[in-house]
């Protein structure tokens, strides 16, 4: 692999999730929408209020926004592998579709870069 990481999960996760939140119709009525989404990680790791730790998982909510001025937000968890530790992004709709495409971008230039592997 020259040295070069292979990211083919990561890519289908951000693609699939993308897809289906541009499908997404939101239903005002809804206080709470049961909208999740969870994968397991993989040599991955956030800051938190205890400093660095190891990404065992991340959840992915929409739901009513608490922290954010907007009616629904999407919810990012990341949590440590022995769930004791986590910490939260709460973002806009708008806001989350603008991460998603970046960090798509930005593995799409890994990748013509050279040191990211597509697959």
């Amino acid at each position: 692999m020259d040295g070069r990481k292979s990211l083919p999960s990561l890519k289908g996760i951000f693609l699939s999730s993308l897809e289906q939140f541009q499908k997404m119709q939101v239903i005002d009525e809804l206080s709470c929408t049961g909208i999740v989404e969870s994968f397991q990680t993989f040599e991955s790791a956030a800051d938190g209020k205890q400093g660095w730790f190891k990404v065992g998982k991340v959840v992915i909510t929409l739901d009513s926004g608490i922290h954010t001025p907007a009616q629904y937000a999407l919810n990012i968890d990341f949590v440590s592998g022995s769930q004791d530790i986590k910490t939260t992004v709460e973002l806009s709709p708008m806001s989350a579709k603008n991460l998603a495409n970046a960090i798509l971008t930005a593995l799409s230039k890994g990748i013509k870069m050279g040191i990211l592997e597509e697959n």
